[in-house]
């Protein structure tokens, strides 16, 4: 009993301390966590605010228009105008030009309609208007928020020309279409003053009169270009706009996105047609401010983008231009005049720098000038060219004098923002007179998928003409391969055409570098020995004279194995043999049939004269109303049998007596032949071609009757060898022959032309011909051939070419 009473106070005490131990540890850990949790808190609140106190670099750019000009373009079937920009920037890591030619002067300021008293749904326009006016001055189109002016309806006959006039009314007001002192509506005055209308509001058959009163408006007083029809707006809009909600369009307009605009007289109305509260104010003011930035509605002769991107956002100053593609015109057209005379060009230039965390700063702004085009020339280069192959260039130049002049020409091909790529050298001209013409053979090493303008100057920098062309880029492809050794080859084609004389570099996986010519369309790359096995996804980088392809190429190696119907098949076989030597055949009795010795067919010799061999040609020819074509020698055999007989039976010989009939007569000169087609030779004489000629006129005149077209007959056309007509789709065959009517091959724009040769060996030999030879005639089929409008055709397979 004593030992047991003495013994629980000292338990007792173990477990005390225990427990005060583990609340302590417990009590420790806690503060690390809450010490570890107020530092991070506090740390993070510090990075936060030194965050929000960075200010991102202002962006700024100044820009002025260096020069402008007019470029041919695609042989001379279209010209395109140019602008080129001067421009310096800080801050700045991407540049985007938009150079517009409008048939005349855009506005150069913006007035809101003081509503008043004739509202109908405007919803709140004094946030409307004050985001108009952020807009615009985000936008860098004026100054401040106050600058954007308002102007009463009594007023609005003293607007000045070239205007902006936003209409928030909600519908229009009766003041615009009601005669003020004149037989016109104020709205037909302010479209006559140049002005563009940009309207917010419902459609036109109300109208508001004074204290917001909405009554019909009467016919008399609605102009035909305010016809409307019902549209309901897409579910998704594009263009930029929040603006969804959109519920009719004019009748006689043109839809933009959801919005709809119609030039009439010498203005623009441009209108998102619902009411202003029809969406939030914010949203509606910022629409209108990129509607007025962009001038999408106002008429234009053509535009065109550029794009700049800087290496850093440090300061920059260098040159951008601008071709304004969108609409080519045709050479003579009167637009050159008459946007010199009432035209202006408008580049809208957006400068910003991207910072790290995706925020980014921009820029705006607007350069104005009038048109200064002219030419003193023209050039005359394909549209699209191939990189390092000779093509003609026809030069034109106008020298304005009346007496014959001395000319040093240079001529200069650029970048589109004009930096140098090659300087060629021309040759002096003596005693040119005006409008002068000359042609010359120009190979044109320039790194490939890119667009390049060409200038002919005299030797004082007077610009003659210019011209803008494409060199076509290089489409590369692995033709084979081999992981053993290493080694790829790849062809190397442009416009389908083999790239020859370039330099390259290549690597693999951005390893191994090699660097080579391209040969014949060709490129040979093999890695250095000792590299280890590649296989998986292949990366390849190409670099043709500063221009970079990328492509890549799978390769995983085969798994070792055996097909299973190999396998099978083996089983088969291994079966059968053993069938053939273990089990005997049993035996047979054997039967003979005796046949006795058949009479021999009577045979009757013949001899038949030359002449009237050579005169069933005729009379097929005839029978089949041709004229002039070669024989098979199945169609002699059957001409035989059908006008030769002896005794009034048919002669029948066999094909071996036809084949040596027949080459005994051309050995003798009795028949010419060309590809197995035989002619009599006076056919030649008298159709004046050679046999070649007519056998390929055979050949068509077989697949053209046999594929349903209609064609000409032999020297009928005069604008091809064979104009052939399927389905209203005309094609002109002109035959590859020195007796052709078309010596010189005919092009003809909307169509393509097809040079016919006998068969495939003729038609390879002729393209080793002209792709190895540099003379003006070779180069210009080249020419033609690459721009697809001209095919060449085996006239022994014609179907693939011709469908």
């Amino acid at each position: 009993m004593a030992y047991i009473a003495g013994g629980a106070p000292v338990r007792s005490g173990i477990m005390g301390r225990k427990m005060l131990i583990a609340t302590a540890i417990v009590v420790a850990v806690g503060i690390s966590v809450l010490i570890l949790y107020f530092y991070l808190s506090f740390a993070s609140i510090l990075h936060g605010n030194s965050h929000v106190s960075v200010k991102l670099p202002v962006p700024s750019i100044g820009a002025s228009i260096a020069s402008q000009d007019v470029l041919s373009h695609n042989s001379l079937r279209e010209i395109v105008p140019y602008v080129l920009l001067d421009y310096a920037s800080s801050n700045v890591t991407r540049i985007s030009a938009n150079a517009t030619l409008f048939k005349y002067p855009p506005p150069r300021r913006a007035f809101v309609l003081n509503i008043s008293n004739e509202c109908y749904d405007c919803g709140d326009t004094a946030a409307i208007e004050s985001a108009i006016s952020f807009g615009l001055e985000r936008y860098g189109l004026i100054l401040g928020p106050g600058n954007l002016s308002s102007i009463s309806p009594s007023d609005v006959a003293a607007l000045p020309p070239n205007s902006i006039l936003i209409i928030l009314n909600g519908l229009l007001p009766s003041s615009l279409l009601q005669a003020n002192g004149s037989s016109i509506s104020g709205l037909t005055y302010l479209l006559n003053e140049h002005t563009s209308i940009i309207y917010v509001g419902q459609d036109f058959s109300r109208m508001l009169l004074p204290d917001s009163i909405v009554t019909p408006t009467p016919a008399s007083l609605r102009p035909y270009y305010l016809d409307t029809i019902p549209h309901a707006s897409p579910a998704s809009p594009s263009g930029g706009f929040y603006f969804d909600s959109g519920a009719f369009l004019f009748a006689g307009g043109t839809n933009y996105s959801t919005a709809s605009y119609i030039n009439v007289y010498n203005g623009s109305i441009f209108m998102f047609p619902n009411t202003p509260n029809s969406w939030p104010a914010n949203q509606s003011g910022a629409d209108i401010a990129k509607a007025v930035r962009g001038l999408f509605w106002l008429p234009k002769y053509a535009y065109g983008t550029s794009t700049i991107t800087l290496p850093t956002a440090a300061n920059s100053q260098s040159q951008l231009g601008v071709v304004l593609d969108s609409a080519q015109a045709q050479p003579g057209n009167t637009f050159v005049a008459a946007a010199s005379l009432s035209g202006s060009i408008r580049v809208s230039i957006t400068a910003n720098a991207t910072y790290p965390a995706g925020t980014s700063n921009s820029t705006y702004k607007y350069v104005f000038a009038k048109p200064v085009l002219y030419q003193n020339g023209t050039i005359t280069v394909q549209g699209i060219t191939i990189a390092n192959q000779s093509i003609p260039v026809n030069f034109t130049v106008y020298t304005k004098s009346s007496t014959p002049i001395n000319i040093t020409p240079s001529l200069t091909i650029y970048t589109t923002n004009m930096s140098v790529v090659q300087a060629l050298p021309l040759p002096f001209i003596h005693n040119v007179p005006d409008n002068f013409t000359f042609i010359r053979s120009e190979r044109l090493p320039l790194p490939p998928g890119r667009q390049y303008i060409m200038e002919l100057r005299n030797f004082v920098g007077v610009e003659y003409a210019a011209a803008l062309f494409n060199v076509s880029p290089i489409t590369i492809n692995v033709t084979s391969e081999n992981l053993t050794n290493d080694s790829f080859m790849f062809s190397a084609l442009s416009q389908k055409i083999p790239i020859t004389g370039l330099n390259y570099s290549i690597s693999l996986n951005n390893l191994y570098p090699a660097n080579g010519t391209i040969r014949n369309g060709l490129i040979f790359y093999y890695l250095p020995k000792g590299t280890p096995a590649v296989h998986g996804v292949l990366n390849f980088t190409l670099n043709v004279m500063g221009s970079k392809s990328y492509f890549e190429e799978q390769y995983y190696p085969a798994p070792f194995g055996i097909n299973q119907q190999y396998i099978e098949i083996s089983v088969v076989a291994a079966v059968m043999l053993l069938m053939i030597v273990l089990v005997k055949a049993p035996n047979r009795d054997e039967f003979y049939i005796d046949v006795p010795n058949l009479p021999e067919a009577t045979k009757i010799p013949l001899t038949l004269k030359p002449a009237d061999v050579v005169g069933v040609f005729d009379k097929l020819n005839m029978q089949y109303h041709w004229k002039y074509m070669p024989l098979t020698k199945a169609e002699i055999r059957s001409a035989i049998s059908t006008y030769i007989k002896v005794n009034n039976i048919s002669v029948a010989l066999t094909y071996d007596n036809v084949d040596r009939m027949v080459d005994m007569l051309a050995v003798n000169k009795y028949l010419t032949a060309a590809d197995e087609l035989f002619a009599p030779p006076q056919w030649v004489d008298q159709s004046k071609h050679d046999i070649e000629y007519l056998a390929v006129f055979k050949k068509l005149r077989i697949y053209l009757v046999t594929h349903a077209y209609t064609f000409t007959d032999l020297d009928v056309s005069q604008s091809a060898d064979v104009v052939a007509t399927l389905r209203s789709e005309k094609k002109y065959l002109v035959i590859y022959s020195k007796t052709s009517n078309f010596q010189k091959v005919p092009i003809y724009t909307g169509s393509r032309t097809y040079l016919v040769f006998l068969n495939s060996y003729r038609l390879e030999e002729f393209k080793d011909k002209i792709y190895n030879s540099t003379t003006m005639e070779a180069e210009e089929l080249k020419m033609y051939v690459g721009a697809g409008y001209l095919k060449l055709v085996d006239a022994d397979d014609p179907e693939e070419t011709l469908n």
